[in-house]
């Protein structure tokens, strides 16, 4: 008994003293720090043009004016101004955000394919562009053509916007101080109306008190007739290797010319 007792004894007393079994302790994973892409840099939005002064000016013009079409420098670069004529160079300038007409060895005569009235509207037709001026100013004239006679705002006069009347062979400057630099960015709107009259305004972007105006009635002309109801091609001119550059422009109707002083 005591013989068995002690054997007892002994499992017990080996029991206790054996280690326990101990679980192996997975040493700490270190996780890797996330690496966060850096985010690609986001292109400066170009700020919207700032449409008040054309809209004051088209109103000021113009009764119940509308635009029948336009294009931006995105959208001329888009067909690369397949919408006018042939001229050897025209092309989107990306840096400065601009369509730019460049004139080759005989210069550049381009315009419009389209005539006015067939974008729609009535024969009361305008043209409102933004636009900085060639280095040649005394070639660059803008005309609006019709078979029966032509008009044109041209730059003749040491950089001032004059009025010709083809017909007629005479150049009228317009009232107002202004004169074109190269560099600077202007808007110029027109407009012939269906009973013969004629207006056009120049003014410096940013500053509409640097500007020339122009005002006729063609029927006091002699040649009013050529000019009533009848539509128009918008041309442009630039001197050999000029350019012109295009920021934007559109095509208006209107139901007549706001009563002139």
């Amino acid at each position: 008994m005591k013989k068995f007792c002690a054997i007892i004894l002994l499992v017990l007393l080996a029991s206790c003293s054996s280690p326990a079994a101990e679980s192996p302790t997975a040493a700490p994973t270190e996780v890797p720090a996330t690496e966060t892409a850096a985010p690609e840099p986001t292109a400066t939005p170009k700020p919207a043009p700032d449409m008040g002064e054309r809209d004051t000016v088209v109103n000021q013009l113009f009764i119940n004016p509308s635009v029948v079409f336009s294009e931006n420098q995105a959208a001329m670069a888009e067909n690369e101004g397949g919408q006018f004529g042939y001229i050897e160079g025209k092309h989107y300038n990306a840096e400065e955000d601009v369509f730019e007409f460049t004139a080759g060895g005989d210069g550049g005569y381009f315009g419009l394919n389209t005539a006015l009235s067939d974008f729609g509207g009535s024969f009361s037709q305008g043209v409102w562009m933004q636009f900085q001026p060639p280095a040649s100013r005394g070639e660059f004239y803008i005309n609006l053509f019709n078979p029966n006679d032509e008009l044109y705002i041209n730059f003749q006069d040491q950089d001032r916007p004059s009025f010709v009347q083809f017909s007629k062979a005479y150049q009228d400057l317009f009232k107002g101080d202004l004169t074109l630099q190269e560099g600077k960015t202007y808007n110029l709107v027109f407009g012939l109306s269906s009973n013969a009259e004629f207006i056009a305004k120049i003014w410096e972007q940013g500053n509409l008190e640097n500007q020339a105006n122009y005002f006729v009635n063609l029927d006091d002309s002699g040649n009013g007739d050529a000019f009533k109801d009848a539509s128009f091609k918008f041309n442009l001119n630039i001197a050999n290797g000029n350019t012109l550059k295009v920021y934007q422009y559109e095509i208006l109707t209107f139901d007549g010319i706001q009563p002139q002083e």
